[in-house]
This record gives structure tokens, C-alpha cells and sequence, in this order.
């Protein structure tokens, strides 16, 4: 077909204009059209009118180009567009542009790089091609927010409006004395016990259930679980005034950590499980058809970590079953849902003069419009990361991928964390960023400053590419005979391995073991109720989905656990037959470099996460782990090790009563030492991505890693404790795993999924 059979041509009488795209058209066509909106230019003596905003900013931006010396602040600095000079970056070096280069820049076919570090990789090209990120506004045009051109009036601030453009107006109004009502974002009152027990009748008879514990389970929820997910807003959170499911999901989560500090509660997993068991359903018969209610999602989110991670195995098989739920919520609500092209039709934007006259009852309204806009954002970008983590660590399903993200970065820490009152006071926020732009950015080796919250989207948007390279390949092996699905050969996948260390070194600073990167600025910590796991001085990988992905790049979860014994795969029986096809599958992977790679990977992710080197012993206990994937991802690492070298070299021993050969602490700091010989950390991801490789070389000299009985042992001993059931059918395996280390035969370890 020629280009010009793809042209849409203006109909209009005389005009004869042809375009590629039909949005571009669609914009077009506001030209013609006499009753659309006249929008006049703001700027002082300035008569102009427009009927497209799009036009009417650009002109606008002409004038502000002109004058900038006199509107510019001082206390602002604009950030950077994704084109900015790669001298700034952190792969600056000659190897590390080299490797970048072959990386990042040549597409599939091998062809050089031009140079250009303006756009993302050839090879990611239809990721940003896709219509939806055609959206995005070009920030080589637009202006800091102290320029205008992008404020609209109180009237047009619905919650299409992005929080950006929200935020600024309420940085650039009058904020005047506040009239705001004290809110408490602990308080459990009788009247809010009534509304528990008429929810959950059952909850009268729990020992727990009562005003100040359950005060106590919402402390270590704001202490625990909010600052590494912050999709509410504590400062103007108020318990009283909330869905009173929301309050109880909280309490939930609460709970479950509330074993990570003093033993409170007399049954804490006993009462978040009375609390889940009925919440999702009590969410789905309260909730309204129309608009969504933000409180219901957020209930939603924190009750299916719950359920995903600390759960039933009934809880955990009902997360999955109804994980698209939250996804549909969002279509429905205009952070995911709505016209999209909604920014050009909205209102005409305020003069500089009509913000500094907003009431300051207004103002207060504004900054609540500002909070729901945010948190809508925030609950968006929690699913995004809850499914694909949960992707990565259970090849779960994911229903949201980054491509369709139409959203910024959340906003800074300090900013979500304060008060009405502390917002007079605070020095006009920088801007966020999409997270298409950013992902770019990254893709492109340029370094990227993100909020712990915002660290976590963008490894999350690596992961997302994964999904869809693997959606990609699946059906192009349908439509290509010729075409095979490799997931040991495919070359995306060194590719995406490469772009995972990118995240680790311009992202997360090349340390993932820091608090920082995992929590809220330390400055908007309020509470000295911390788990010992996010203090400071906690020196465990807090990111070991990052670890798992590469993992995950060259092994489905399923075989390993498969391998390993699990004698069912999603509620279906291994048969024999299914065992042979996985251990030749597996078998392949181990003797391969990306298998060695997996293995390398594991036993850092296992050595960063167990072993207390000051103590010189094995410091973990699942059961008070606060980060949700982090015991999952523990066992499925150790799987992997174990798999790769029974298949390599074996059991330890052939006689069954023999003692171990090696503790587990002894184990795991022999083989952390032999790898730190060729592993280079904290200079670059060009230094450290060839560094795990060299070790992958290099892995077979190393002596005796078959002897895993005393590790899977340990292992055991530690899940055995957990309450949660996952856990104790992960100590079962991994019992079974040392069996077999010993010289049992039996393949299939057939009590996992049976209760004791």
C-alpha cells in the first residue's frame, strides 16, 4: 500500500490538508470549526486569539522565551529535558558508551549508532510508538511552571487535569489562613468500632479487637507498609471521615507487620485473616456504579497484597483469580480511563491576577482536588508494579504495561508528606516527569532522579518489556513458522539484562541494599516504629526483584518449582510425563551461560539477604519481613541454585544418614568469596554487567557446590515459622530439596500443599 492510501485528508472545503495519523487530523480540524472555543493569549497587550490551546501555548511560550528575565524564579530549577548532554551522565566512559552503544543504540540488525541520544533504543522503538505516548508533551517546549501557560480555573479541575498542572496552581494562588479541620490518621473511636462490627460481625469474638490495638496495627501501617507504598496521604488522612473498609484493610496490613515489632496483638495474622477473608467482597456489594471511588481502590491494593503474599492459600489462588479487578476500576476512572484527547479541550487558562485572588476556602479546595488527582496517580502506579512484580517473582499475569501509561512519576516525597500549613512555607516543587519520558531517559544511558516510589516504577517498566518481548515472540512464532521461541536465544533478552543494570546504576545509585532506595525521604519519617529490616543500618538487598528478573529473563518460575518437587502447577497434578519435559528444558538451561548467569545472580541475591556479615551468621526471619516479594523471591533463588547444580553435580551424598557437609552460613560466604575475584560493584552497569559475567565463566571452578543439605536445612528451619501458609509450603519443599541432596530418590515432594 503507498503512503498515500495511509494519508487522512481534510474534508473541509478548500483545504486539502492530508495527515499520517487521525488524531492529527482530529486536532487539525478545530481550525474549521466556527463554534469551537476562542482561547486568547494571556500575556499583557497581547490581543491574540486561538482556537487551538496547542497553538495558543506556543505563542504564548514565544512571549515567555522573550521575557524570561523578568517571570523567572529563582527558587526553581527546571529539570532537564531527556535530550540534555550525555557528558552528564554516569556512562561517560569510554567502555561504558562502547557497551551502551551496542546496547542501546544498534537495532537488531547489528546497525551502528548515529550518535543521536535523543531517542530510545531501535529496538524498543514500537514501545513509544504505540499512539498513547504520542500524547506526551515535548519538554524541549515546555516552559518551568512559573511561565503560566499551562494553569486552568478552578472550574475546569476535574480530575483529567494532570497533578502537575493542579499542584502549580496551588503553589501560584494565595494560600491565606487555613480553616482546614485537625484530622488524625490513627484514631479508632466507638462509633468506628460500631461500623467494624456491622461490616464483620465476627470480629467482636478476636481478643484483638479493640480500640487501642487497633490503633496500634494502624501506626505500624503508616511506620511500614506506607513509606514504602505511599498511595495515601497521611497528613490529611482522617479515620473518622474514610471508607471504613479502607480503615480495615489498614488494620489488616498492620497487623501483619505488627509482628516485626513488639508482640502487641495476641493473634495478629488471626485478625487480619478475619479481616480479608470477607473485605473483597464487602469492596465489590458496597461499591457504586459511576465514577470510581478512590477509597475502594486503595482497599482493594492493600488488601491484595495481603492476599497475594501473607494469606490463605484460598486468599492467594483469590488474588490471582480476581487480579484484573483493580485494572478494570482504573479504565473506569480518568486516570486510565476517559477521552484521550482530553487536553485539548480543556478551559481557557487563568491570568497570574485571577490565581492570586482565589479564596483561601478555594485554595484548600484546590489542594484536596491536588491529593485525589495524586493519589489516583499513585494507586495506578501501585497496581502497575504489584502485577509485574508479581510477574516476575510468579510469572503471574499482568494486565497493565508501561507503553499505555499516560501518567507522571509521583511526586516528591517531602511534598506528599506535608501539611497544609507546611506548604506555605515550601519552595515551589519541581515537576514530574512521565514515566515514558524518564524510561527513555534510561534507556538512553542518561541518569534519572526519582523518588523511592518512582525507583520502583521505572524497574517495573523493565519488567513490563519483558512481558511484552515475551508477548511478542509467542505470537509471532503463531503467525512465523520460521520463527522460534527461544527463551534461552533470543537476543532482547541480553539486551534487557544490560538495561536491568542501567536501572541499578543511574536509578537506584548502584545500591540496592540502602533503606533509601526502598523508603520515603528519612525526612518524612514520623515514626519510631520501624522494623529492624528498614532501619539505616540494614545492610539487605532491598530490591531482590531486580535480581529475580534477570532470573527471570531465562527461566520460567514453573519449571524450577517443578524440577524442585512441587507436585502441582496451578491446582493441575505433575504428571511424569510434564517432570521429563521440564528436566530437559532444565537441563539445557544449566549447562548454558544465561543459566550460569541465573545461578550468579541467585547467589548474590540469597548472600545480599541472609547473611549479616558483622554477626558472621545467617540474620533473616521471614515471618518479619516487611517487603512483600522479598521471602518469595529468597526461595525461588535458592531453588535455582539448587536445581542448577543437582543437574550439574549432583547430590552432596549417596548414603541418606549422612550429617551435612557444610553449614549454611559457612556455604554461602565460600562461594560470595570466590565470586568477588572477578564481580566489580560500585563503579559502573558496564563494569558490574561484565563482572556477573566473568563469574558466570568462572562458576564451574569453584569446588563443591553441591553441598546444599545443610543450606536447604536452614532454609527450612527459617519458613517452618512463617504463619502465613506459602511459607510453611516453602519449608516443606525445600525439606524435600535437602532429601534429595542426601540421596532420595523420590521426585516429588507430596505433603507441600498439605496442612501439617
Amino acid at each position: 500500500m503507498s503512503q498515500s492510501q495511509n494519508r487522512h485528508a481534510c474534508l473541509f472545503p478548500g483545504c486539502g490538508k492530508t495527515f499520517y495519523r487521525k488524531d492529527h487530523l482530529k486536532r487539525h480540524s478545530v481550525n474549521h470549526n466556527e463554534n469551537a472555543s476562542s482561547h486568547p493569549c494571556t500575556y499583557p497587550n497581547c490581543n491574540m486569539t486561538f482556537k487551538r490551546t496547542d497553538v495558543r501555548n506556543n505563542h504564548y511560550q514565544r512571549h515567555f522565551n522573550q521575557k524570561r528575565n523578568k517571570i523567572a524564579k529563582s527558587n526553581y530549577e527546571s529539570p532537564l529535558p531527556y535530550s540534555s548532554p550525555i557528558e552528564n551522565n554516569a556512562l561517560t566512559e569510554s567502555g561504558d558508551k562502547a557497551l551502551s552503544d551496542v546496547i542501546f543504540n544498534s537495532a537488531l540488525t547489528g546497525k551502528p549508532d548515529t550518535g543521536s541520544k535523543e531517542e530510545p533504543p531501535a529496538w524498543l522503538g514500537w514501545l513509544f510508538t504505540d499512539g498513547i505516548s504520542n500524547n506526551l508533551p515535548n519538554y524541549d517546549e515546555v516552559p518551568p511552571f512559573d511561565s503560566f501557560d499551562k494553569i486552568y480555573p478552578l472550574s475546569s479541575l476535574s480530575l483529567n487535569g494532570s497533578p502537575n498542572s493542579l499542584l502549580f496552581e496551588l503553589f501560584q494562588s494565595e494560600f491565606g489562613d487555613s480553616i482546614l479541620t485537625p484530622t488524625t490518621s490513627i484514631s479508632v473511636t466507638p462509633e468506628l468500632i460500631r461500623r467494624f462490627l456491622y461490616l464483620i460481625p465476627s470480629l467482636v469474638q478476636h481478643p484483638d479487637f479493640s480500640a487501642n490495638k487497633l490503633e496500634y496495627c494502624l501506626q505500624v501501617y503508616w511506620a511500614v507498609f506506607h513509606i514504602q507504598y505511599p498511595i495515601l496521604h497521611k497528613p490529611s488522612f482522617n479515620t473518622l471521615t474514610e471508607l471504613p473498609l479502607l480503615v480495615l484493610a489498614m488494620i489488616a496490613m498492620g497487623a501483619t507487620f505488627s509482628v516485626c515489632e513488639n508482640n502487641v496483638l495476641e493473634d495478629p495474622h488471626g485478625i487480619a485473616m478475619a479481616i480479608a477473608k470477607p473485605l473483597r467482597w464487602l469492596i465489590f456489594s458496597h461499591r457504586i456504579s459511576g465514577p470510581l471511588e478512590l477509597s475502594a481502590l486503595q482497599s482493594l491494593l492493600i488488601l491484595e497484597v495481603f492476599e497475594k503474599h501473607y494469606g490463605s492459600r484460598e486468599l492467594h489462588e483469590r488474588s490471582s483469580v480476581h487480579q484484573a479487578a483493580k485494572i478494570e476500576m482504573m479504565k473506569r476512572s480518568p486516570i486510565l480511563g476517559g477521552d484521550p484527547y482530553a487536553s485539548e479541550s480543556r478551559a481557557n487558562p487563568c491570568s497570574p491576577d485571577e490565581l492570586k485572588a482565589v479564596p483561601a476556602n478555594q485554595t484548600e479546595l484546590l489542594w484536596k482536588k491536588w491529593i485525589h488527582a495524586e493519589s489516583l496517580k499513585r494507586c495506578a502506579l501501585m497496581g502497575f508494579c504489584f502485577d509485574l512484580t508479581n510477574f516476575i517473582v510468579s510469572s503471574h499475569n499482568a494486565s497493565l504495561f508501561v507503553n499505555k501509561l499516560r501518567l507522571e512519576l509521583p511526586c516528591d516525597d517531602l511534598l506528599w508528606e506535608s501539611d497544609f500549613e507546611s506548604l506555605k512555607t515550601g519552595p515551589l516543587p519541581q515537576k514530574s516527569e512521565p514515566v515514558l519520558l524518564s524510561l527513555r531517559r534510561l534507556l538512553i544511558g542518561e541518569k534519572v532522579e526519582a523518588s523511592s516510589f518512582g525507583k520502583r516504577v521505572l524497574l517495573n517498566a523493565l519488567f513490563s518489556i519483558i512481558v511484552q518481548f515475551e508477548q511478542r515472540d509467542e505470537t509471532s512464532s503463531l503467525t512465523n513458522r520460521e520463527f522460534s521461541h527461544n527463551i534461552a536465544g533470543e537476543p532482547w533478552r541480553e539486551k534487557v539484562s544490560y538495561a536491568l543494570d542501567a536501572w541499578r546504576y543511574l536509578v537506584d545509585d548502584g545500591v540496592c541494599c540502602d533503606v533509601d532506595n526502598l523508603a520515603i525521604d528519612m525526612r518524612a519519617r514520623k515514626s519510631d516504629l520501624f522494623s529492624e529490616y528498614l532501619r539505616l543500618n540494614d545492610t539487605k538487598c532491598k530490591y531482590p526483584s531486580y535480581h529475580m528478573a534477570h532470573i527471570r529473563l531465562y527461566i520460567v518460575n514453573f519449571d524450577m518449582l517443578i524440577y524442585a518437587g512441587a507436585p502441582l502447577r496451578m491446582n493441575v497434578k505433575t504428571k511424569f510425563e510434564d517432570y521429563e519435559n521440564v528436566r530437559k528444558r532444565i537441563e539445557q538451561w544449566a549447562l548454558s551461560v544465561n543459566g550460569k548467569i541465573c545461578v550468579i545472580h541467585a547467589y548474590l541475591c540469597i548472600y545480599e539477604c541472609l547473611v549479616d556479615e558483622g554477626k558472621g551468621q545467617i540474620s533473616y526471619e521471614p515471618q518479619k519481613d516487611p517487603i512483600p516479594e522479598r521471602p518469595h523471591i529468597i526461595i525461588y533463588c535458592s531453588l535455582i541454585i539448587w536445581c542448577y547444580n543437582y543437574i550439574t553435580r549432583g547430590p552432596e551424598v549417596q548414603t541418606p544418614d549422612s550429617p551435612p557437609s557444610e553449614e549454611a552460613f559457612a556455604y554461602l560466604s565460600r562461594v560470595k568469596s570466590e565470586l568477588n575475584r572477578y564481580l566489580v560493584e560500585g563503579e559502573s552497569a558496564l563494569a558490574y554487567y561484565r563482572s556477573v559475567r566473568a563469574c558466570a565463566m568462572n562458576l564451574t571452578k569453584i569446588p563443591n557446590l553441591q553441598n546444599l543439605a545443610g543450606y536447604t536445612e536452614t532454609i527450612a528451619g527459617l519458613y517452618s515459622e512463617c504463619s502465613w501458609v506459602l511459607g510453611q509450603e516453602y519449608s516443606r519443599l525445600m525439606l524435600h530439596c535437602r532429601d534429595r541432596s542426601m540421596g532420595y530418590k523420590k521426585l516429588f515432594c507430596d505433603n507441600m500443599y498439605r496442612e501439617p
